[in-house]
């Protein structure tokens, strides 16, 4: 293990940042870590080929599980891809707006379509429920446009947040995960969790009565 103090304390407040990062969760996080580690020991042992890197870091994490030797690290990583995803609403109501009242219908959808704005893009999910699934026609006819238009798409809304912490051709490693083109960017940074602090002391430390 290395012995350089400020080496040390980089590791620690790079892994910090991590474990803080709200976009950092399950499988994706694991990798995180793995892939630092990796990097650190291999630094230390003084290995400057990168020779079998995705066995190892699947091997940090999952020791000899074969499944995860072959196909874990690439497919974390290939869902991590920069790419734009349309926007998904947080329920399945229908979108149909109502004539005697305002608002949207709201009772549950059975047929779902992206919408897409066809000269720019921008998508989201929509649903409709049986009485109203007729108006997708419209949808449909947009994306139609869009294909004609050549497709245009917004920046990337997601994916990309391994180019936050490791230096390295990402574009190549994207491709080389998912066999997919990444985009420019990702997804935005969500701020940090906030932190909480212990209030120590008494009433009279908080304003109260004495």
């Amino acid at each position: 293990m290395s012995t350089d103090l400020k080496a040390i304390m980089d590791r620690d407040e790079r892994r910090r940042r991590m474990l803080n990062d709200p976009d950092l969760t399950g499988d994706l996080l694991l990798l995180t870590l793995a892939l630092d580690e990796f990097l650190v020991s291999r630094n230390e042992q003084g290995r400057k080929k990168l020779r079998n890197w995705a066995w190892e870091v699947a091997h940090l994490t999952h020791g000899n599980s074969d499944y995860h030797l072959r196909y874990w690290t690439k497919k974390v990583i290939a869902d991590d891809l920069p790419r734009y995803e349309p926007i998904k609403p947080k329920g399945r109501g229908c979108v149909a707006p109502m004539v005697r009242r305002e608002g949207a219908c709201g009772n549950a959808g059975t047929t779902s379509r992206v919408d897409r704005d066809p000269l720019t893009g921008d998508s989201r999910w929509v649903h409709y429920c049986a009485r109203h699934k007729h108006l997708a026609g419209p949808v449909e006819a947009r994306i139609r446009e869009w294909v004609e238009n050549g497709k245009p798409s917004p920046p990337a809304n997601t994916g990309g947040v391994l180019r936050r912490y490791f230096d390295a051709d990402w574009d190549t490693v994207y491709r080389w995960a998912s066999g997919r083109e990444p985009m420019e960017g990702g997804r935005e940074a969500t701020p940090p969790r906030p932190k909480l602090r212990l209030i120590t002391g008494g009433a009279e430390q908080l304003g109260g009565d004495s």
